[in-house]
């Protein structure tokens, strides 16, 4: 553990090189943690590791989705929806969030899913213990730093009650929407986005449904 100079350079002498280890540098700043990618150490006498931090705002008027792509596959007894998103924070501090209420934590992004959505699966590059679940859909309490993140999310739509009326809520400024529904046995129509006809994914043929901003 060191502490930066004047210009915010810092030094790590002597350290202990085993083959085994990664090593990266962390910080906190503004409550908020940061760190460096992985740090290849090897024979080298000294390795720059630059680390950059952040200002932070509670607001997230700089957050967009760059490209949505809900791909819609069936299943036994119910639709299997995967959402794939390109999220970017066009600001230059990191997203905190803001509390709902006096006893809320704060939350950074909030993603409305459709009502009797059931076994929400959250997929590796958005970890688990960020997502609170509610009735309507989930947040992320994870602070949001500049530039882009990818991540994915799954759940399913009961086929019981044919048919489904989605009302998709647009939280960010989305760039492209794609819906790709993928069971020949049913159809997908909307007054928003527009019908581009089937393509084709490998073995398997989709009705794509195109939006842009």
């Amino acid at each position: 553990k060191v502490i930066t100079d004047a210009k915010g350079a810092f030094r790590f002498p002597e350290v202990p090189v085993k083959p085994e280890s990664v090593y990266m540098v962390t910080t906190t700043y503004s409550n908020v943690l940061y760190h460096s990618g992985r740090i290849a150490l090897g024979e080298a006498k000294e390795v720059e590791a630059p680390l950059t931090v952040y200002e932070t705002t509670p607001t997230g008027e700089a957050i967009y989705i760059d490209s949505e792509h809900i791909i819609i596959e069936r299943e036994a007894d119910a639709f299997r929806v995967t959402e794939m998103l390109s999220l970017t924070n066009r600001g230059d501090r990191t997203y905190v969030g803001q509390a709902s209420g006096d006893k809320a934590e704060p939350y950074s992004l909030s993603f409305p899913l459709p009502e009797g959505y059931k076994g929400l699966k959250v997929m590796e590059m958005l970890q688990p213990e960020f997502i609170r679940q509610k009735p309507d859909g989930f947040s992320v309490v994870k602070n949001v730093l500049p530039g882009t993140s990818q991540f994915g999310f799954s759940y399913q739509l009961a086929t019981a009650s044919l048919p489904i009326r989605w009302d998709k809520k647009v939280v960010y400024p989305t760039k492209s929407l794609n819906v790709l529904h993928g069971d020949p046995t049913t159809n997908v129509t909307s007054n928003k986005l527009t019908d581009m006809g089937t393509v084709k994914f490998g073995d398997r043929e989709y009705l794509l449904l195109k939006g842009e901003e």
